[in-house]
């Protein structure tokens, strides 16, 4: 894939899935603004890989290009200066990836109301207001949504719509759907994989 020329937003891109998200897309040519809470490889830091600092200077033989913002996705100022001064710095965002967010463990009864507050601010809040900031300047592209039984969510905006899922169902398989155990075959999901992919490759021009 060929995004030279593209810019992208990836949010909790010091660590994780964020990280691959941004090195993935580097690789692939695109000028990437990473965002995390800290920048990290300052003097007095622990030596921690997972840093936008350490990020960065992986990133130093790719393609593409990797610079690193300190955002705090609780901070709604500090989302709207993020995507304001990628746009004033690059000119446009093509790609929001709106990874940051909170995966904690809690009893779903026992949970401090201050953790749900800050659980729904990284996780609810923050990405709406990044959507929110990218929306007016970004362009309507034609989407793959891979959750196909939540896909009836958008025929209210577009009459095209295809709606299709790559795997082989048996009737014990839909009887899980949304309910308890909910799961497909290892064998299933590594079908939707190759599928996907060659769909991605296919539609490249």
């Amino acid at each position: 894939m060929n995004l030279q020329g593209k810019v992208a937003v990836v949010t909790g891109a010091s660590a994780g899935i964020g990280r691959a998200y941004a090195l993935a897309l580097a690789g692939d040519g695109a000028t990437v603004v990473a965002a995390a809470r800290r920048l990290g490889g300052g003097e007095g830091e622990s030596r921690d890989a997972n840093t936008l600092a350490s990020l960065v200077k992986t990133s130093e033989t790719l393609p593409g290009r990797v610079c690193a913002h300190a955002c705090d996705m609780e901070v709604e100022a500090d989302i709207v200066r993020l995507v304001d001064q990628t746009i004033a710095e690059f000119g446009h965002i093509d790609v929001l990836v709106n990874n940051a967010g909170l995966l904690w463990q809690f009893d779903a009864l026992n949970i401090a109301v201050e953790q749900w507050d800050r659980m729904m601010r990284t996780n609810v809040r923050g990405p709406y207001i990044a959507i929110r900031q990218t929306a007016p300047q970004a362009l309507v592209a034609p989407a793959l949504l891979v959750a196909a039984t939540d896909s009836r969510h958008y025929q209210a905006l577009t009459k095209n719509i295809f709606r299709f899922l790559p795997i082989i169902l048996g009737p014990d398989d839909t009887k899980r759907y949304h309910g308890i155990d909910e799961r497909i075959a290892i064998e299933d999901y590594e079908r939707c994989v190759r599928f996907y992919a060659q769909l991605i490759r296919n539609s490249q021009p």
